[in-house]
């Protein structure tokens, strides 16, 4: 995840995609650099699941899908809905 970090941010991307590892409970591995992404270079990385691709049905649910995930990032550091 850290090289991944660093790709967004050498090309001056906001957001991006990529497969993660660790504990989600424990903040480990991935989701430690996720939360220490954005505390420490205000870049944000959403993890978006296959599953959660497969049922959008418009830009709509896109656009929600990305609110929320935006939203628990900034408020609570994790990248779970």
């Amino acid at each position: 995840m850290r090289e991944f970090v660093t790709k967004l941010e050498r090309r001056a991307c906001a957001y991006g995609a990529n497969g993660i590892t660790g504990n989600p409970q424990d903040r480990s591995a991935a989701h430690d650099e996720i939360r220490m992404s954005l505390a420490l270079k205000r870049i944000s990385v959403i993890v978006i699941t296959r599953a959660e691709l497969e049922v959008w049905t418009d830009t709509d649910d896109i656009v929600e899908m990305f609110k929320l995930k935006l939203c628990e990032l900034t408020v609570d550091g994790s990248i779970f809905v």
